[in-house]
Parts: structure tokens; C-alpha cells; sequence
């Protein structure tokens, strides 16, 4: 199993003008990914309504993917959240998404029947300048990890991972806290898991910002995405398998 995760910039829409999306949508459905997560999905809600509905990217989005699409409302700066599932592949048994505190802008989350297993895929975008928050949203999400249950958690996280060691750079990036609460509760990262130390944001502060946690699956691989993606982050590309990881000796 594929998942994807990536910030589109924006929305991928330029003063109106969606050729940048076009090129991004594109490239995503070149990936042959059976979940993909995306962040910054501005621009994607149909505006002045009274109920929250996607607009014209959503469904452009959902036709170039060919892919099932959940659009999740953001709290601040129209930063939505969006969730695509291969039709057939995943079956989608909830929606669980949270809006509201204490998440600065949301949560994404699929509870899904994939080969025989029921698999929780959340899509997270921290909050963009607040350790403190970031760490309350990270705990919060422990509550989306189910016992026995395997979940994918990636997305924009806006602050280093646990491995990161440079001490250059924004103070309120330099910030392991969140990514220390994941762990607590099980959660692995996979570029750590499979060796890759690949930044997926290259300025101010290159580091791996775009991440994929996962648990109670197995993962097989694990790459940042190359070339021009016309958005300021790279995605983060990982592939699962979901039989059970072997326990651990003791």
C-alpha cells in the first residue's frame, strides 16, 4: 500500500489561475498512490455558502487522481485539509475528522477497510509558529491511535523530527516536543525507519518537515519526492505492508 503526503502552496492556485494545481495533480497521480494527503488546500471550498462544500479544485483534484475525495474544514487561514482514497482498494468505513480546538487548523481521518484490515489514515497540518500547541495537538492525537488498530499519521508537522540535531534556524522550528509526544504512544517515523534523512522543505530551515508516522504495519520503503513539485514543500512518498511487524525478542 502507497500513501502520499504533500503541502500544496496555497492551494496549487495563483492568483486564480489553476495551472499550477494541473501540474501538481499530475505529478501526484503519476505516484500510483492508494491514499494521499495533502495540506494547504486553499482556495478548494466553495466560497460565500452557507454549508462548507468543495469547490471546482476538489473535483478537478478528484477526476485527475481518480481517486474517492474528503475535504476537511480548516480553522484558520482556509489552510484545508484534503484525504484521497483508490476507490476499491480502500473502503471507507468513517469519517472521523476533528475541527476545532485544539487543533489550529484540523484533522483528517479515515477509518478504512484495506486487504481485510481496518486501518486508521490521518492527515495532519500542525500549527504553523507554536511549539506549545504543536505539543498539545500531538498529544491530542493520540486519542486517533486505536489498540490493535494500524495508523498512518503524515502530514505538514511545521517542526523538526526527534533525530534532528542542527541548532541553526527558526527557534520556533527547533522543536522536538510533538514529535517526542508521537512516540510516546507508539508511533514510528518512517523516513527514520528506512535511513532517509531527505529534507522536504529547503528554506529558511531545510529539514524533513513532511512526515509519515505509522503503527501496527510494516514499512517496505520510504522516498521524498524529486524535481519541481511548484510548491515550496517536496512530498513524502511511503509504502506499507500491512501484515503485522514480528514482536520484538527479549
Amino acid at each position: 500500500m502507497r500513501v502520499v503526503t504533500f503541502n500544496l502552496c496555497n492551494g496549487g492556485i495563483d492568483n486564480g489561475n489553476d495551472t499550477r494545481l494541473r501540474r501538481q495533480l499530475d505529478r501526484l497521480a503519476g505516484l500510483d498512490a492508494d491514499v494521499i494527503a495533502l495540506q494547504e488546500a486553499k482556495h478548494w471550498a466553495e466560497p460565500n455558502t452557507r454549508l462548507f462544500h468543495g469547490g471546482q479544485p476538489f473535483h478537478l483534484a478528484k477526476r485527475t487522481l481518480g481517486m474517492d475525495g474528503f475535504l476537511v474544514p480548516s480553522e484558520h487561514d482556509g489552510c484545508h485539509l484534503a484525504l484521497f482514497v483508490r476507490t476499491g482498494r480502500v473502503q471507507v468505513l468513517q469519517e472521523k475528522h476533528t475541527v476545532g480546538a485544539p487543533y489550529w487548523h484540523a484533522v483528517g481521518h479515515l477509518r478504512a477497510l484495506v486487504d481485510g484490515r481496518v486501518t486508521s489514515f490521518v492527515n495532519v497540518h500542525s500549527a504553523p509558529s507554536t511549539p506549545r500547541l504543536r505539543e498539545i495537538e500531538a498529544e491530542s492525537l493520540a486519542l486517533k491511535v486505536r489498540k490493535g488498530e494500524p495508523v498512518i499519521m503524515m502530514g505538514d508537522w511545521n517542526a523538526v523530527p526527534t533525530t534532528y540535531a542542527g541548532t541553526s534556524g527558526d527557534r520556533r522550528k527547533l522543536d522536538h516536543q510533538a514529535a517526542f509526544a508521537l512516540s510516546e504512544v507508539g508511533l514510528r517515523d518512517a523516513a527514520v525507519a528506512m535511513g532517509v534523512t531527505i529534507p522536504t522543505v529547503t528554506t529558511p530551515l531545510p529539514y524533513p518537515c513532511d512526515r509519515i508516522y505509522f503503527k501496527g504495519l510494516t514499512p517496505t520503503s520510504f522516498q521524498i519526492g524529486t524535481g519541481n513539485w511548484a510548491s515550496d514543500h517536496l512530498p513524502a512518498i511511503g509504502d506499507f505492508d500491512l501484515t503485522p511487524p514480528e514482536p520484538v525478542a527479549i
